[in-house]
């Protein structure tokens, strides 16, 4: 097996490739001149003694010829003891151990450097185990991008299921409340019809009890006007009354029937809306991270031919080294080209209750007072007959009841 630099080859490597920084060529020159493959640095130097070597200098600024000149101590490759040993010797070293670590954990950087002449130190084979072990890092941390596509893949979909738990949640709340308000407005409806009905029928009892007295006090309580007439006319006239009460009150609800129906229906399209939005983003984001995974594949692919062509194999063997990653991504991207022909779903609006428009009907009692039994029953045109005449031309001319009726 090929040997790893020493430090001094490893440095001496560094000062004379052209590939490298001048500022790095030259400290790795400055450290060669003074440290040994131990990495030690000469003690002569560090102690500032005035001594020959190849690449240390004295530097001395100042005097007149010679005399009074500062002593600045000794110099490497233009570099202080300081600079040498505190800042360069640890920047060294460290990126020494890296290039090693890559050596001794990487079979391909070996197995390379083994087939290269000269092994490792060849600067050809270096520079192709350098490219093994990139694309062999690189291809590491893949799995960890995958990881990071399924982990957004989930919070996304947990996302759009509390999108949609929350919409139906509200649609659910706000169908809830038109129910409430419909029942509210049924009840106040036939509150309205049984108000008007009690306030017909005691009306017709009050009027029933005073003309009994009238009748009683002029001494005519046994004539066919008291026990006849006057209770017949105030019985047909009461059947009038709540007639028209309960064709208001029919009316009124078939208003409201029609109107919650429209609206349940409303209801019912919405919570079919709610639906199809939330399988039209869930194809969305299917779509979405198929194309990432694909783009994934597609990246490990071209890793491992990188790898392959490195390791100066076969154009066959390069091809067939990202076979099994083209085909994921070729899966991955026929699955989004498969998600994205879904169509979007229908966007809505939370439903409101619509009160039916009521026809406004209040029976007045004063208009169904009759003054003078005998003259009301024989008047067509009395106060009594005409308010339920026009009562029922009103009715005619609206539909509620036949134009032909008697």
């Amino acid at each position: 097996m090929a040997d790893f630099y020493t430090p001094r080859e490893w440095l001496q490597r560094r000062a004379s490739n052209n590939g490298y920084s001048d500022q790095t060529r030259a400290q790795a020159q400055a450290l060669l001149n003074v440290v040994g493959d131990g990495w030690d640095v000469d003690r002569r130097f560090l102690d500032q003694e005035n001594y020959s070597s190849p690449g240390v200098t004295r530097k001395r600024d100042g005097g007149f010829f010679g005399i009074g000149a500062k002593d600045h101590g000794n110099y490497s490759n233009g570099f202080s003891t300081y600079e040498v040993n505190r800042l360069i010797l640890p920047e060294m070293k460290r990126a020494y151990e890296a290039d090693y670590n890559v050596w001794k954990n990487d079979p391909d950087v070996r197995k390379q450097a083994r087939s290269n002449s000269g092994g490792y130190y060849n600067q050809p084979a270096q520079n192709t185990a350098r490219n093994i072990a990139l694309a062999n890092e690189s291809l590491s941390l893949m799995p960890n991008e995958l990881k990071r596509i399924d982990e957004a893949e989930r919070n996304k979909y947990a996302n759009i299921d509390n999108d949609y738990n929350r919409s139906s949640n509200n649609l659910e709340n706000n169908w809830k409340q038109v129910q409430e308000d419909y029942d509210t407005a049924r009840s106040q409806r036939l509150g309205n019809r049984r108000r008007q009905i009690d306030v017909a029928n005691d009306d017709f009892k009050t009027q029933r009890d005073a003309y009994a007295r009238y009748f009683a006090r002029s001494g005519a309580g046994s004539s066919s006007m008291a026990q006849h007439t006057v209770p017949t006319m105030l019985a047909r006239a009461a059947e009038k009354v709540r007639s028209t009460i309960e064709d208001n009150n029919a009316e009124n609800a078939r208003e409201q029937e029609t109107n919650f129906n429209r609206q349940n229906l409303d209801y019912r399209n919405k919570k079919n809306d709610i639906l199809t939005e939330r399988e039209r983003q869930k194809q969305s984001a299917k779509e979405y991270f198929a194309s990432k995974r694909s783009g994934y594949w597609d990246k490990v692919a071209e890793l491992e031919r990188k790898k392959a062509d490195a390791q100066n194999l076969s154009t066959d063997a390069i091809i067939s080294a990202g076979k099994d990653a083209v085909r994921h991504a070729q899966e991955q991207a026929d699955e989004a080209v498969r998600a994205g022909a879904v169509t979007d779903g229908i966007k809505f609006k939370p439903i409101e209750y619509e009160a039916a428009k009521q026809k406004d009907w209040t029976y007045d009692p004063t208009k169904t007072k009759i003054e003078n039994p005998e003259e009301e029953s024989k008047d067509d045109n009395s106060l009594y007959n005409k308010y339920f005449r026009d009562k029922e031309e009103e009715k005619k001319k609206k539909g509620w009841i036949s134009a032909t009726a008697a």
